[in-house]
Parts: C-alpha cells; structure tokens; sequence
C-alpha cells in the first residue's frame, strides 16, 4: 500500500504595517509559486503519460488512451489559479494583482485576500484584515500534498510578512494584552497614590479599603483605554503606509511615553515642593 503524505501549514500575526509594494510582492510570489508547482504536475503527467503508452500493446489503444489524457492534461492545466480579492465596506473588488492593488484606498480598505489552488490538493491563502472578529490581523495557510512544495513556500511567504511586523504588535496579543492592561492599572494606581498621599498616618484596614478602591477604578479604566475598538484604533491591526512614513501604533506609543513622563514628573515636582 502507497503511502500519501499530507501537510496543512498555518501561522498568523496580530498586526502588520506595510506598503504597497510589500503586498504586490507576498501576491506575486504565491502566484509564482503557483505556476511552479503548476509546471511540476504537468511534467509529472506527462511522464506518467509516456510511460502508460509505452506500455500499451497497439496503436489503436494508445491512441485512445492517448486522446483520454490529453483531455485530463486540460483539466489539471486549466484547473484552480490565483486571484485576489480586496473588501472595502460594503464593496468587494476581485481580480488579478495589479487590478485590484490599484483599487485599494487605506482608508476604506477592510480586507485583502490572495489565494489560489490547484485542484484539492493544492491551496494557499493570505488575508489581511484591518478589524478582526475572530483570528489575527494576518493569517496564513498553506495546504499541499506536496510537502516539500509546501514547506518552501510557507518558508518564504512566513519571511515576507514577518518583515511587517511592527514592534508593538504584542498589544494585540492574548498575553500582550493582559500585560498591557495589568501595567497601564499599575501606573493609573501609582499616580493615584503619589496625587493622593495621605497627610495623616493610616490604619491598616484604611489603607487595604483605600488601596481595594483604588484599584477597581484604575482597573476599569485601563480596560477602557484598552478595549477593542480604541486599541485598534492607536494601534491599527493591518495599515498601509508609505515607505518612509512612520506607523500609527508606533507615534501613539511614542505619544504616550512622552505623556506619562510629564504627568509623573509633574507629580513629583508638585510632592517635593
């Protein structure tokens, strides 16, 4: 009994910034890749095909298996291709790579999807997505019964897209969050105490009741700051920009440190004088 390998390859990434450019050429190399392992079927058909005849005993049948594979050679060359579909709202824009880069407006933009299959048992998909219900902002699948094929290719297009990924992606992450949103209570409760501080001594219980207060607020707070939505918003999960154009996330990151280091040091300033 014949042993058939299969291989079904999946990475995401929770944010990525990027140009143009870099999405033409994640496009263009699946479509590559495409018509390569298109070209090594069809080679391996018509080996196979040559072999077959060969071994036929007249030339009335070979003739006749002859017209039978020609007919399965058009299937499997016409079969499946590359396409790319862009989402923008309520719109959907589906066609070649230079067709539908070209319709592409980074504000309305929602969606991108390259894909494209051979049959069954070829498939590989690349989707952007700038609001997320379900899943990362960047998802990859490369499904193949040709595991060397698929390793390769889920090789090369793992090192694109990872080039986009910009350093404050983890806030979009499970544990990234949790952190991000344990650290913003943090410092919401440290200034709190050092506006607050108490001129009197006091009690234990009054510092646990205080402290407990506190705490519940600075928590509810910064599960605002961080919700979904504004998160997204300072920290957007898919954006397009130009090459030399410095992202979003990273000029509210900036922003924000310089925020914080005033109010601290204003705090400080206030307490010692």
């Amino acid at each position: 009994m014949s042993v058939e390998r299969r291989t079904d390859r999946k990475h995401a990434w929770p944010a990525w910034v990027g140009t143009t450019e870099d999405l033409r050429r994640s496009a263009e190399t699946i479509q590559e890749c495409f018509e390569s392992q298109r070209r090594t079927q069809l080679a391996r058909f018509d080996a196979e095909t040559a072999a077959l005849l060969a071994d036929l005993p007249d030339d009335r049948t070979r003739y006749i298996e002859g017209r039978s594979r020609a007919v399965r050679r058009k299937v499997l060359e016409e079969s499946g291709g590359f396409q790319c579909r862009l989402s923008m709202g309520n719109d959907e824009v589906v066609g070649n790579i230079e067709d539908v880069l070209s319709e592409i407006h980074p504000r309305t933009l929602s969606k991108l999807t390259f894909s494209g299959d051979l049959g069954v048992s070829e498939e590989v998909e690349l989707r952007f997505e700038k609001a997320p219900l379900l899943g990362e902002a960047v998802e990859l699948r490369v499904r193949s019964k040709d595991v060397d094929w698929a390793r390769a290719t889920f090789t090369r297009l793992c090192e694109q897209v990872a080039v986009g990924k910009p350093w404050w992606s983890w806030v979009h992450a499970t544990g990234g969050l949790f952190a991000l949103r344990l650290a913003t209570t943090a410092v919401f409760l440290g200034a709190l105490l050092l506006a607050l501080w108490p001129e009197r001594r006091m009690t234990f219980e009054e510092w646990a009741n205080s402290l407990t207060c506190l705490f519940i607020i600075c928590a509810i707070v910064a599960g605002l700051l961080t919700s979904g939505p504004l998160r997204r918003l300072m920290f957007p999960p898919f954006e397009l920009t130009d090459r030399t154009a410095r992202s979003t996330g990273t000029g509210v990151a900036i922003y924000l440190a310089t925020l914080l280091i005033a109010i601290v040091t204003g705090i400080w300033v206030n307490l010692i004088t």
